[in-house]
């Protein structure tokens, strides 16, 4: 997706892929949104984007549309609202909510998430609303790909892995909602989202990342982490969910869980 929204500041007189068109020469079209004006000011609003944009603001196309306000709006994007699939687990249903409209409020009223279908659809409504330029791409078709460097410590050898794709084939909402119902219900194909619970808060620099995973969550800097809390039931990990990560989720809702692969061994009593 990003690699479609970056394409529209390239320039038109180098040939491909630094002309700002997609392989066979056409360009992204300009699309309107699902989200209103009001909502697309409201998540502005939510993630402290400043100037601030009125909902006439921006039916009136007055956000400017380039490379800086993209970056500011990724960057407070992941600095407000967490990655993260406890609704797979802690709903009666096990389904990721994935469709914007329906999304929209778990992120605006309560700053809760989703995972990478849910942030991507929700990121794709508000950027469109803007006057971005962008599609969905489908990972299954060929792509262009970035690989990130990683270190487990500041002395050890770096070790690069390939993270992130930039195919050109357009995807749709029914495409997403079969995948994300796929990694939600077929629990034999092991993914890391149905085998634990997973909730990610990035702040900045200094402030590191909390990541909640299986049995404890770490803060980490860096190379660096250390454990802020490790839970010995259920309701441990669901109380810190909600204390730490605002996740909005009640101790009975842990029943939910119960007899799924991500449940922890010890049920609370």
């Amino acid at each position: 997706m990003f690699r479609h929204v970056l394409s529209m500041f390239k320039s038109t007189n180098q040939p491909y892929p630094n002309n700002g068109t997609l392989r066979n020469g056409t360009r992204i079209r300009k699309l309107p949104s699902k989200f209103t004006s009001g909502q697309v000011s409201q998540y502005l609003s939510v993630i402290e984007y400043n100037p601030t944009y009125s909902a006439e603001d921006i039916a009136a196309s007055a956000f400017p549309v380039n490379l800086e306000t993209l970056g500011r709006i990724m960057l407070l994007h992941h600095l407000t609202f967490p990655f993260e699939n406890t609704q797979m687990h802690y709903t009666p249903e096990h389904d990721m909510q994935v469709i914007p409209r329906l999304l929209l409020p778990r992120f605006l009223e309560d700053k809760n998430g989703s995972y990478c279908f849910g942030h991507h659809g929700i990121l794709l409504e508000v950027l469109r609303g803007l006057g971005f330029r962008l599609d969905t791409p489908d990972p299954s078709a060929g792509q262009w790909v970035l690989e990130v460097g990683h270190r487990k410590s500041i002395d050890a050898p770096e070790t690069w892995k390939r993270l992130f794709a930039f195919p050109e084939t357009e995807c749709w909402i029914t495409d997403t909602l079969y995948a994300s119902y796929v990694v939600s219900k077929a629990t034999e194909l092991q993914t890391v989202f149905n085998e634990t619970v997973i909730c990610v808060k990035v702040y900045t620099v200094d402030e590191g990342v909390d990541n909640l995973s299986s049995r404890r969550v770490k803060k980490s800097f860096g190379a660096k982490s250390e454990v802020m809390r490790t839970f010995e039931s259920e309701l441990d990990r669901i109380r810190a969910l909600r204390e730490i990560f605002g996740i909005k989720i009640r101790d009975e809702d842990e029943e939910y869980i119960k007899g799924r692969e991500a449940a922890l061994d010890v049920q609370s009593t």
